[in-house]
C-alpha cells in the first residue's frame, strides 16, 4: 500500500502488465469511471473518493498480533519484498 501511495501510475502499469493487459490512462481516473456508473454497494463513496494516504503504516498498529505467526508469513514477506 505504502508503495502504491508513492507511484500510483508506476504500480498500476506494473500490476496490468503482470495480468497481461495494456495500459489505459483511465486507470488513474477512476473516481470519474465511478461517477459515470452506477455502484449499489454501501461502499460507493469509498470507490468514488481519491486514494487516500490515512492508511500508511496502519498494519504498524497490529504488530503484537502478527508476531507469532511471522514465522509462517516470513517466505511470504521475502518474496514480496517488505520491509
Amino acid at each position: 500500500y505504502e508503495d502504491l501511495l508513492e507511484d500510483i501510475e508506476g504500480r498500476a502499469r506494473a500490476l496490468l502488465a503482470f495480468l497481461g493487459l495494456g495500459w489505459d490512462g483511465a486507470v488513474l481516473d477512476f473516481q470519474a469511471t465511478a461517477r459515470g456508473r452506477r455502484i449499489n454497494t454501501p461502499s460507493y463513496h469509498q470507490v468514488a473518493q481519491p486514494i487516500y494516504k490515512d492508511a500508511r503504516e496502519r498494519w504498524r498498529r497490529y504488530a503484537s498480533e502478527l508476531a507469532p505467526v511471522l514465522d509462517s508469513l516470513d517466505p511470504f514477506i521475502r518474496a514480496f519484498s517488505y520491509p
